[in-house]
């Protein structure tokens, strides 16, 4: 299978499993900003972890707040 066949016909997935997605998208995202950024390589795990639950935090706390706006607006 050629690499490209994966966009011309992507896999198919339902919406609660694309949601998953959003877990290894925020890690890489947390581990390469601390990678980058951080002051002390010792704790980089550490403040991987850190960031990658404030990161999915916020996510939840932005999903909760759209959907009480879409379910309770006029």
């Amino acid at each position: 299978m050629i690499l490209g066949d994966l966009f011309r016909h992507p896999l198919p997935l339902q919406y609660s499993q694309a949601l998953w997605l959003i877990l290894p998208l925020s890690l890489s995202a947390a581990l390469v900003y601390k990678t980058i950024r951080t002051r002390r390589p010792g704790r980089l795990w550490l403040e991987v972890l850190g960031a990658f639950g404030y990161v999915v935090a916020g996510l939840v706390v932005l999903a909760a707040a759209l959907w009480v706006v879409q379910a309770y607006w006029p």
